[in-house]
């Protein structure tokens, strides 16, 4: 009998080459439920108005000495949405040394860690993906 195993599915608003929804699984759906919960302002979903960090629009000025809220905010935020895909997860942000502008954050989710690139000055946020 084979082992039933869990898959964490995620599609976007894009297609394929089958004109389908593009489907992300696994860590990949992770990353995208994760940058979608890091997008989200608190208060848009009106039956879940706490969920969201809103980092472009509470962190655009993000600073040294505001990494301890964001990573407890992060941390909490994730813990509450995405902990029902993982059981443990923990979000460590720090600035690239040098560089003011690129916050890289990294999610550790029990044995794996997904890494993002938070860009201030462009107010972009990138997967990014080890090979």
């Amino acid at each position: 009998m084979a082992e039933n195993k869990s898959t964490v599915k995620e599609y976007t608003l894009s297609v394929d080459e089958f004109n389908r929804p593009k489907e992300f699984t696994d860590l990949d759906a992770l990353a995208v439920l994760i940058i979608r919960l890091f997008l989200l302002k608190p208060g848009t979903l009106t039956n879940n108005p706490e969920c969201g960090i809103g980092l472009y629009e509470n962190y655009s000025h993000i600073t040294e000495d505001d990494l301890g809220e964001f990573n407890e905010v992060a941390s909490d935020q994730l813990t509450r949405y995405i902990g029902n895909k993982v059981q443990y997860i923990e979000c460590n942000a720090a600035f690239i040394p040098g560089d003011k502008h690129t916050l890289i954050i990294n999610v550790n989710l029990q044995k794996q860690k997904l890494s993002f690139a938070f860009d201030k000055a462009n107010l972009t946020l990138s997967y990014i993906k080890d090979n």
